[in-house]
């Protein structure tokens, strides 16, 4: 009898070293000894945990399929109508990896106004984070980030601290603050906050040190961001951790690309055949400053966007301009350091952004290299 909490153990324990395949055995086992004892909690428990493992080796189908034959042995017998949401929570991430978040929407409807009317609880925080995570991937980060208070919220109340999802909950508004490419705000993190740069990392810090890889790599450290990066994707590679190292991955292309538009992008490549084999265009669309217009774009197209050096023509004040840029200062400390007032910065980052054709101040830098201005 239980033979279910020793297997879930094994399971868990294997799980949290990153050994994935090792882990999905024993959380299936454990999951079919749980469901022979009619043990609701076991069988949750080994159902969360086994898709997680099943989702970052890649296996997106499979785990699928297991969520709904557990929910169809759940509806066998009667039982606490709550354990149907935990059935609700796992597919979240497999939706959202393979872009389909109009489902993900449509299934996290029922559960946010199960939230909204119910007392703080994890449940309600777990349901708030999907929302998180839904809209940031849908590129609202607007509502990414209402959301995401409400989660803070929730922790405060309920003294909860956990990881979820693509990284811990407080490292959230790092993560939306790279989205939105606020390089002083990301700065002034990293002087309070060093990153950790060594390369032997622990499967519960994985994600937040790729994400600490992606911050370096924007503000321009990208030895820095390289060596991390690659530290993850070698060992997730041996642990069969195909998610780790498809986002590891993204995260080498990205560092590439910032740091040569014109050369060869091997990481990039090898992160979108990855992304072919999954299935999971949401991940590589949502985090790849490679893509050209939301589509993957062979080098050639990247290169041909670019404006050739003799084409563009800027002044020796913006060239000093776009320096201060790259070394991510802000409209403020640009005219500080160049002994103008803000408004006369702002205009001649106006005057920058309209020159290279850029969008934002990402790729006016990316354009400024690949036209030999940097």
């Amino acid at each position: 009898p239980w033979r279910s909490r020793p297997l879930l153990t094994i399971g868990l324990l294997t799980y949290m070293q990153g050994h994935m395949g090792d882990a999905s055995a024993a959380l299936a086992r454990a999951l079919v000894c749980a469901q022979q004892e009619r043990h609701h909690y076991h069988v949750i428990l080994a159902l969360g945990y086994w898709m997680s493992a099943l989702y970052l080796s890649g296996q997106f189908d499979e785990a699928l399929a297991i969520c709904a034959r557990t929910r169809e042995w759940l509806q066998t017998f009667p039982h606490e109508g709550a354990t149907d949401l935990w059935l609700d929570l796992p597919p979240f991430d497999i939706l959202i990896a393979r872009g389909e978040l109009d489902d993900a929407q449509r299934r996290l409807q029922p559960l946010l106004r199960f939230a909204d009317h119910a007392a703080s609880s994890l449940r309600t925080a777990l349901i708030y984070f999907c929302a998180v995570r839904v809209h940031y991937f849908h590129g609202d980060l607007h509502t990414s980030l209402e959301y995401l208070s409400r989660v803070e919220a929730a922790q405060s109340r309920l003294h909860l601290n956990w990881n979820w999802g693509w990284a811990p909950v407080d490292a959230w508004r790092r993560r939306i603050a790279l989205r939105q490419n606020r390089r002083q705000e990301l700065q002034q993190w990293l002087n309070h906050h060093p990153v950790d740069l060594a390369t032997d990392i622990p499967f519960a810090q994985v994600e937040e040190r790729l994400l600490d890889a992606g911050v370096l790599a924007q503000l321009g450290r990208f030895a820095e961001a390289e060596a991390l990066a690659t530290a993850i994707a070698q060992r997730a590679a041996q642990q069969a951790r195909t998610v780790h190292r498809l986002q590891a991955l993204i995260v080498l292309g990205n560092v590439h690309w910032l740091r040569n538009t014109l050369g060869p992008n091997s990481a990039a490549a090898e992160a979108q055949l990855l992304t072919d084999q999954l299935a999971a265009h949401c991940l590589l669309r949502s985090e790849a400053l490679w893509l050209h217009e939301g589509n993957p774009a062979p080098v050639e197209a990247l290169l041909s966007s670019a404006p050739a050096p003799s084409t563009v023509v800027i002044s020796k004040r913006e060239r000093a301009v776009l320096a201060l840029l790259a070394q991510g200062k802000s409209n403020s400390e640009i005219a500080t350091a160049l002994h103008i007032s803000t408004h006369t910065a702002k205009t001649h980052m106006k005057n920058i952004l309209r020159k290279l054709d850029a969008k934002n101040r990402t790729e006016a830098l990316v354009t400024a290299r690949a036209a030999g201005l940097l």
